[in-house]
């Protein structure tokens, strides 16, 4: 039989089928979709636009860029490339480069067009225009005041024949019937359209539009009340020779920083996020970079209730984790963590914020995700099928923990927590680390605890569980295999501040840096404890976002237990642990000396402190603190 004459046949159909399956491929692996589109002037003429959009597609913030004199749409997509990237709808159009009348009929038109797109924010848009795109875009502005942008920026752009109109002299004297100023010194009127804030990107060599007219401009505009940025790059021509890359990248991030965040979470079909939550969503999709696509398939591919946990999972993921995470291993740990909320009381009844937080986050707190989760168990897992409440859960996996996991009494090693791990043994931290694991495997609630004991200058790991009877944290040792769930320990050993993590972005080597703020603050649960108001002036003006820290003094030194930021009013608020042998010392935290008071914390009693940005006090650290001063009411100083 002759096989070549089918084989002839088939051949050609094969590379068809390949070269087509290639095509599809490719689509797919594109993190872009392009959206080609034509529109229709009040003129009847029609215009090319096209739209590049960030996968997966939400609803996007848009940055229009027009380009320069003699460009075209086809050579702009390196730009709308560049700001596609940040998760941001990058439209281009083929303009009218000659008649500024037709152009505002074909802006216009676009304008319309966006209006009726499922993926954009027609009310968050930027007009990025390069030199005659820059003077387009301005003179549409000041032509249509009731079209207005939300950021406007041009990038080697001059000055535009309108500006002569809006700066004409109202009067042409003065009441006392001399002549006007000089028209320099004249601004706008005050129904002038150029209400967004306005960034000017120039060459200081541009040969086009001399730099004097983006200064002149800057002026004229500040002088209306419009807020103007204005970035000078020395050395740069018209086009910015090889800087044209880096600073198309910076107005795109400037553009990311001033617009709204993409809205993933509005297009989730039934999506069920609280207002916040599907913020907290949405800002990390944006932090995930080309991730993103990702996180969105374990999004697409999980159904409710399992979804709305997903969501908020990424939504307080670390940067590190939304770079490294795959959609496998986020939808197992939650599928996981919905079978124990299915099967036991502990897990059912817990409030679905701290399930998504201490049940289905992967994180316990600083371990690499991606390495085997228990290498060295060998056995069954811990067996909670019988146990009724929290209490008795716990129990259990400690007694499994306990007889695999050899604790040592000296400090950790500068060895991994993993490391610790797999030769089976381990300080506190890896005990906590591991009994938390342990337990949200079996749906129980638990996130790792760091307590600071004054009186030692040493710290402490251990775990706090949440107790559905109970209906708040509570507070096991779990490195210590003598003390069961309901032994009495908290108060044995004086404690200043007692941090538990947060399951919220941050976390990560807040500790090695002590940024005590990214903790919680659970010691008022737990041990006697006072709550101290520190005023922040600058004067007599309060001072907002200064940091204030505090700190416990051992032995000629002094160490830090608490930190925290003030409020709008100037205010932070802080939990310490009743004073031990010494006060507590309160500083504002910058280089240098500040302003500081020593302060005694009681039980039950509440305290202001006020520290002056202005003053100064020296501090020798070998001198002992002055001994505490009890009383029976709080102290304000």
């Amino acid at each position: 039989m002759n096989l070549a004459r089918p084989i002839r046949f088939c051949l050609p159909l094969l590379l068809l089928v390949g070269f087509v399956a290639a095509m599809m491929w490719a689509k797919a692996s594109d993190p872009f979709r392009l959206v080609e589109f034509s529109l229709k002037a009040a003129s009847g003429k029609k215009v090319k636009g096209i739209a590049v959009l960030p996968k997966p597609v939400g609803k996007h913030p848009v940055v229009i860029y027009l380009h320069g004199a003699g460009g075209n749409l086809l050579g702009t997509g390196s730009e709308l490339r560049q700001v596609a990237e940040l998760g941001i709808a990058a439209v281009g159009l083929e303009y009218n480069q000659t008649n500024q009348s037709l152009f505002d009929e074909e802006f216009m038109a676009l304008h319309q067009y966006l209006q009726r797109q499922a993926w954009a924010q027609s009310n968050a848009t930027a007009w990025v225009g390069f030199s005659l795109g820059a003077q387009r875009t301005l003179s549409f502005a000041l032509r249509h005041p009731e079209l207005q942008p939300q950021l406007l920026i041009r990038r080697a752009g001059g000055w535009v024949e309108e500006l002569n109109e809006q700066f004409k002299i109202q009067n042409s004297k003065t009441q006392d019937g001399e002549p006007a100023a000089h028209p320099s010194s004249f601004i706008l009127h005050p129904s002038s359209p150029i209400r967004c804030p306005v960034l000017l990107i120039h060459g200081e060599r541009d040969e086009v539009f001399p730099v004097a007219d983006c200064k002149r401009l800057a002026e004229r505009l500040r002088a209306n009340g419009t807020p103007v940025e204005v970035r000078i790059l020395p050395e740069c021509g018209h086009v910015f020779g090889e800087d044209s890359g880096p600073v198309v990248r910076a107005l795109a991030e400037y553009c990311a920083a001033k617009l709204p965040l993409t809205d993933y979470a509005g297009v989730v079909p039934g999506c069920r996020l609280t207002p916040t939550e599907a913020r907290r969503f949405n800002l990390a999709m944006r932090r995930a970079g080309q991730q993103r696509r990702e996180l969105w398939r374990a999004v697409t591919t999980s159904r409710e209730p399992e979804r709305h946990t997903v969501m908020n999972v990424i939504g307080g993921l670390e940067d590190y984790d939304l770079a490294h995470i795959s959609a496998v291993q986020l939808e197992e740990c939650v599928d996981l963590a919905w079978q124990a909320r299915r099967k036991y009381p502990w897990c059912r009844d817990a409030p679905l914020e701290i399930f998504d937080k201490f049940v289905a986050n992967p994180r316990i707190y600083e371990e690499p995700l991606g390495k085997p989760a228990l290498p060295f168990v060998r056995g069954p897992a811990p067996r909670v099928k019988y146990c009724r409440d929290t209490g008795e859960a716990s129990d259990a996996i400690g007694r499994w923990l306990y007889s695999r996991l050899r604790f040592r009494t000296a400090p950790a090693a500068p060895e991994s927590a993993m490391a610790d791990l797999i030769r089976q043994s381990g300080a506190c931290r890896e005990g906590a680390m591991m009994y938390t694991y342990l337990g949200r495997l079996a749906g129980l609630p638990m996130r790792p605890v760091y307590v600071i004991w004054p009186t030692l200058g040493s710290w402490h790991w251990y775990t706090e569980v949440w107790d559905t009877g109970e209906k708040q944290w509570h507070a096991v040792d779990s490195a210590n295999q003598d003390r069961t769930y309901h032994t009495s320990w908290v108060l044995r050993v004086r404690k200043s501040t007692i941090l538990p993590t947060t399951g919220e972005r941050g976390g990560w080597n807040a500790l090695d840096e002590q940024r005590w703020e990214a903790f919680t603050n659970s010691i008022g649960l737990f041990y006697p404890s006072g709550q101290v108001v520190v005023r922040v002036l600058d004067g007599e003006e309060p001072v907002k976002g200064q940091r204030v820290v505090t700190q416990a003094w051992l032995s000629n030194e002094v160490f830090s237990v608490l930190a925290a930021r003030t409020d709008e009013n100037g205010e932070a608020r802080l939990t310490l642990g009743q004073t031990a042998r010494h006060p507590y010392r309160l500083l504002i935290d910058r280089p240098g000396e500040s302003d500081w008071q020593w302060l005694t914390v009681q039980s039950n009693q509440t305290y202001t402190v006020t520290l002056n940005m202005g003053d100064t006090k020296p501090f020798d650290k070998s001198t002992e603190p002055p001994a505490p001063e009890f009383s029976n009411k709080g102290e304000t100083r």
